[in-house]
């Protein structure tokens, strides 16, 4: 997990495209796995 910080009391957590992918693919969810391939597609 990544922080930016934008001012003292407003930061942002955010992960990356890696740890997203296998999240939806943890999810084993129908439209998660179909939300991967269009994620593939566009790299």
């Amino acid at each position: 997990m990544q922080v930016i910080l934008l001012e003292d009391d407003l930061s942002i957590h955010y992960i990356g495209l890696q740890d997203f992918i296998r999240n939806k693919m943890a999810s084993g969810r129908a439209q998660d796995l179909a939300d991967i391939k269009e994620i593939r597609k566009e790299k």
